[in-house]
């Protein structure tokens, strides 16, 4: 038989959680001008989809209001985002 239990005071999460791994992130789309880039390390040959990191990147700078472009520089072996606006 299960048995209820009330009153156990939920424990905090353990581990970083998304939100800290990313937040670098936030001082970059807080400071970067229309006309600069960052890059993402990206293998095409290793690598069907782009990094996740990136994805993460570009959602969070939509999110905020900015529009970005992405392209991949195979030369340079990485994914690079613009602020475009």
């Amino acid at each position: 038989m299960i048995n209820i239990e009330k009153n156990i005071p939920l424990p905090p999460r353990q581990g970083k959680g998304k939100n800290k791994i990313y937040e670098d992130f936030d001082v970059v789309i807080k400071n970067w001008a229309v006309g600069d880039s960052i890059t993402f390390p990206y293998d095409r040959k290793k690598y069907a989809r782009p990094p996740k990191e990136m994805t993460a990147f570009v959602n969070r700078a939509r999110t905020a209001g900015q529009k970005v472009a992405t392209r991949s520089i195979a030369d340079e072996g990485v994914m690079r985002v613009w602020r475009i606006e």
